[in-house]
């Protein structure tokens, strides 16, 4: 062996070993690479849309963790999502809904990974939430000259407020009595009471004070219902009263007023009667 070849040969195997070091050190200390698609940075869209993230995360060592927040403009983030992953990398989609209390607003969805040796990466996306359209207020329609009979009488004892139809209590399902009167059978005076055998609840306006009948909309009637003390049963009821009730009797939100526009209480029990007007 010559000597230069005797110092060179050392020289060889010291370069292949702090190369394979670095290398080695290189890979282990690169951080996880998140992609994210949809590829745009800015996505778009309405209120309940349900927006599709579809994520791989590519490691050389394992991962401890995975995050994703919402930043919402001027609000205190929110975590959306915090698991443990402890694979080699993870490809998986997460749903998001665009939610309406983010209306007219945008947010900006983080993804952060964490690997075994606490090295952390994050993509980001800003979602964008259309503000929902304006809600212009709608008058009710108004229906005269309904009438319901004192209870177990001859006439119909009780109403159907979303067929706007007198029905018999005897006969017809709880879910079709919307309305219907209290009084007792061994007794000929008329209560004035109501119950809703549908479960339905209401709100009730002595002489119409404090809701405004003649100008009842959707709107006002929905927010008056929602702020009034709400009762199941109405006691000593008089001409001039204004009621709201929501409908028990169906599965979605209905609302109805009436307004009591006369109560015979005549000799007997057969000819007894509340007439209102309904507005719905």
């Amino acid at each position: 062996m010559t000597k230069s070849f005797k110092y060179f040969f050392p020289l060889v195997i010291l370069a292949i070993s702090v190369l394979g070091f670095v290398s080695c050190k290189k890979n282990k200390e690169e951080p996880p690479v998140i992609i994210i698609s949809p590829s745009q940075l800015h996505i778009v869209g309405n209120v309940n849309d349900l927006v599709t993230f579809k994520i791989e995360i590519k490691t050389n060592v394992k991962l401890s963790r995975f995050i994703i927040k919402s930043n919402p403009d001027n609000q205190i983030p929110t975590t959306l999502l915090d698991t443990i992953i402890n694979t080699k990398g993870a490809s998986f989609n997460y749903y998001y809904k665009l939610p309406e209390s983010l209306a007219g607003k945008s947010t900006t969805i983080t993804f952060k990974a964490v690997d075994e040796n606490g090295l952390t990466n994050e993509n980001f996306r800003v979602v964008n939430i259309n503000a929902l359209p304006a809600i212009t207020p709608k008058a009710l329609t108004e229906t005269t000259g309904h009438r319901m009979f004192r209870f177990r009488s001859t006439g119909f004892d009780a109403y159907n407020l979303e067929t706007n139809a007198g029905v018999f209590s005897l006969i017809a399902d709880s879910t079709a009595r919307d309305i219907q009167d209290l009084s007792d059978t061994t007794n000929t005076t008329l209560s004035k009471n109501w119950q809703s055998p549908a479960k339905g609840n209401f709100i009730l306006y002595t002489g119409g004070t404090g809701f405004d009948y003649a100008n009842a909309t959707d709107s006002t009637t929905i927010g008056a219902y929602n702020a009034g003390l709400k009762t199941s049963l109405l006691y000593n009821l008089q001409v001039g009263d204004v009621i709201i009730t929501k409908l028990g009797s169906v599965s979605s939100n209905k609302y109805v007023v009436l307004r009591l526009t006369n109560i015979l209480d005549d000799v007997g029990k057969n000819n007894d009667y509340y007439e209102f007007s309904i507005k719905k």
